[in-house]
């Protein structure tokens, strides 16, 4: 048994691997190594680094809750282990295994916030920004000398987690280490709850005399407090979604409705006011059409609150065809390859689905892999990823370092990625690749799409991918021929993805195919397969919104120089691409694609 001075010495300028292994929690603060930044466990912003000697000692520290002194210290600190316990886990004990680590509810910091307006702001918010001094009083909205801005408290269960402050000239500031929920999350009704982009918006709908109103805590582009309130919101039967009327806005409210489920979401249009008024120009906001033309014109648009137009009937009249006639349709997101984007881009939008096949051995996963590597690094999509073909999870996670860094994982004739590389892709990987791994053996196609709708909604995922869609065997003895339960679960998955705006990427196998002797491109290997080739169903062609096809043509042979051919064989959406073929060149050390 060795005791904890010779574990530190054996691990001497090794802790940094072996804290990773057993408190992966800690990976982006050990990527960050010697720069401050959020604390893993207590949440704290700019609180948490790695020692200078990290790899000799293994010590970090948070400026709010210590961190260790050492690498025993740390995986001590990490996870809320004893001594005992960690010596056991580092081999020094009689406990083979490492043991499970204690999950640890996050901790946060409680602000202090006293209410009261001083007469000048009191003035600007009642007399300017017509809010009734009754919902002033309701929310507690304060004012800070020292700052000299407006503060608005988060209450949450009746206490006050969080304290918004706003200067004059719009500059807002929330409290560090402090928990940030909806403003007005106490708010929330199960029948029916209205969710504005701001303070000042929902504070605009209570003047009107609705009470049942949330407001983003942040801005429009801040989501990140979804994970935490999921369970709340998903009791809420329906929600009206009012925005800002600017390019924003209407990203905002396309990404809460996309999270909480077009189903049960309704929005207000903002030019609908540009009828009731006579005015040519729409209101900004909330607050803008209460000052403009009052509570009642505020009521009047919550109540004509239309339906997302996700799928069914829809009429003309509530579409802009003259704006989609200016302004075009929206744009693809980029493959990361300009020859690839000139044959398809993803639907930046609407959700898809695409189908990547190939004979085996082409290169089909890697490619899908390469799309997720450029995709996140151009447009920032977040990825869900089902792969039981890569199995385990670190021989894929292995694959995703290589095609961040550039380096190979493993010794070989080239120079590998060192430890920092590794520690770097995998706080990478953290934060933008979500491996599904179900923990029931039975699965079905239902399970992986409970788990994506709940990254869609806690991660805000953009895209998914199964690989391959043949890992769900089809159910003899339920009186469907394959072919139908095929259609049946391409359409699901069809439906799924237009619901919750997700790209959804399936790799597919062919049939088994036949080498051509025609003498002409393929001859003596095999031709790319077609969409109809596809085993089971020729749904896969009519399903699919994108269909790509990888293919080597000198694959096997002694001349094989790694070329690699993307055909693309269906494109729905003329303005994504065109159906055409490019040649990408595949490095073996590195898995990466390039042009």
């Amino acid at each position: 048994m060795k005791n904890a001075e010779q574990i530190k010495g054996e691990l001497s300028g090794q802790w940094g691997q072996e804290i990773l292994k057993h408190a992966p929690q800690l990976s982006e603060m050990i990527a960050r190594g010697k720069k401050h930044g959020p604390c893993p466990l207590c949440g704290g912003k700019d609180r948490a680094r790695c020692h200078d000697d990290f790899d000799e000692t293994g010590g970090v520290i948070c400026n709010q809750c210590k961190g260790g002194a050492d690498g025993i210290a740390t995986i001590m600190w990490a996870n809320d282990w004893t001594f005992k316990e960690t010596l056991n886990a580092l081999g020094g004990g009689s406990v083979a295994s490492s043991p499970m680590p204690k999950k640890k509810e996050k901790s946060y910091v409680l602000p202090t916030h006293k209410a009261g307006l001083s007469e000048k702001a009191y003035k600007y918010l009642v007399i300017e920004r017509c809010i009734a001094p009754s919902v002033l009083e309701e929310n507690k909205i304060g004012f800070s000398e020292a700052s000299r801005s407006i503060t608005f408290p988060f209450i949450k269960n009746g206490q006050v987690v969080n304290v918004q402050s706003r200067t004059h000239d719009k500059k807002f500031m929330l409290v560090k280490g402090a928990e940030i929920p909806l403003f007005g999350r106490d708010n929330i009704s199960n029948d029916v709850t209205v969710w504005v982009e701001g303070q000042m918006d929902m504070m605009s709908i209570q003047t009107a005399g609705i009470k049942n109103v949330v407001s983003q805590p942040n801005g429009a582009k801040s989501f990140t407090f979804f994970e935490s309130e999921e369970k709340r919101l998903s009791e809420v039967k329906e929600f009206i979604v009012w925005t800002d009327n600017d390019k924003d806005g209407k990203h905002c409210e396309t990404e809460i409705a996309r999270r909480l489920g077009y189903s049960r979401c309704k929005r207000v249009e903002p030019c609908g006011i540009c009828v009731a008024s006579g005015t040519k120009s729409p209101c900004k906001d909330a607050n803008d059409v209460l000052v403009k033309h009052g509570a009642d014109a505020v009521r009047e648009m919550i109540a004509d609150a239309v339906e997302f137009p996700v799928e069914g009937v829809v009429l003309a009249e509530t579409l802009d065809l003259i704006g989609h006639y200016t302004h075009g349709n929206h744009d693809g997101i980029s493959t990361g390859f300009n020859s690839v984007d000139r044959l398809f881009k993803f639907d930046s939008e609407m959700g898809e689905l695409v189908i990547v096949h190939g004979m085996p051995s082409m290169g089909k996963s890697e490619f899908v892999d390469q799309l997720i590597v450029n995709t996140n690094r151009d447009s920032d999509w977040k990825w869900g990823v089902f792969s039981p073909e890569n199995y385990p999870i670190e021989y894929h996670m292995e694959k995703f370092a290589e095609k961040s860094i550039g380096l190979p994982f493993k010794e070989g004739f080239q120079r590998r990625m060192q430890p920092d590389d590794v520690r770097a892709s995998q706080a990478w990987m953290n934060e933008n690749i979500y491996f599904v791994l179900p923990k029931k053996d039975d699965y079905q196609l239902d399970d992986i799409c409970l788990i994506l709708k709940d990254l869609v909604i806690r991660k805000g995922i953009r895209g998914a991918v199964i690989d391959p869609i043949n890992e769900f065997p089809f159910p003899a003895g339920d009186g469907l021929s394959e072919t139908q339960w095929i259609t049946g679960q391409l359409t699901k998955l069809r439906k799924f993805a237009r619901n919750h705006g997700l790209t959804i990427v399936l790799v597919c196998h062919p049939t088994k195919m036949k080498k051509t002797d025609d003498g002409g491109r393929y001859s003596g290997g095999y031709e790319p397969p077609s969409p109809y080739d596809i085993a089971g169903s020729s749904s896969f062609r009519s399903k699919a919104d994108l269909i790509a096809c990888v293919h080597r043509p000198k694959y096997g042979r002694e001349d094989d120089d790694y070329s690699v051919e993307i055909h693309c064989q269906k494109v729905k959406k003329k303005y994504l691409g065109q159906t055409g073929m490019t040649t990408l060149q595949y490095c073996y050390s590195t898995g990466r694609y390039s042009e």
